[in-house]
C-alpha cells in the first residue's frame, strides 16, 4: 500500500487526540496501542519522504579524456 502525506496527517492527528482508530484512504484501521500507532507513523513518514530523497537527484556525468600512449 502506497502512503501519501494525508495518511501521515491522519495518523499524527490520531496520536495527538489519543484515538486508536485511523482512516487511510478507503480503509479504517484500529491500532492496539499508542506505541503501535507511533510505529505506524514512522513507517508512513519514511515512505512519504522516500521519493523526496531519491527523486530529486540529478544524474552525475563523468567525462574522460585520454591520449594514445607515451610519445606516439
Amino acid at each position: 500500500m502506497a502512503f501519501v502525506a494525508g495518511d501521515l496527517t491522519a495518523v499524527e492527528t490520531a496520536i495527538k487526540s489519543g484515538e486508536l482508530r485511523v482512516q487511510y484512504q478507503d480503509r479504517m484501521v484500529v491500532y492496539r496501542s499508542i506505541p503501535e500507532l507511533l510505529q505506524a507513523r514512522d513507517v508512513i513518514a519514511r515512505e512519504v519522504a522516500a521519493p523526496a530523497l531519491t527523486g530529486n537527484r540529478k544524474a552525475k556525468q563523468v567525462r574522460l579524456a585520454t591520449k594514445r600512449g607515451f610519445g606516439e
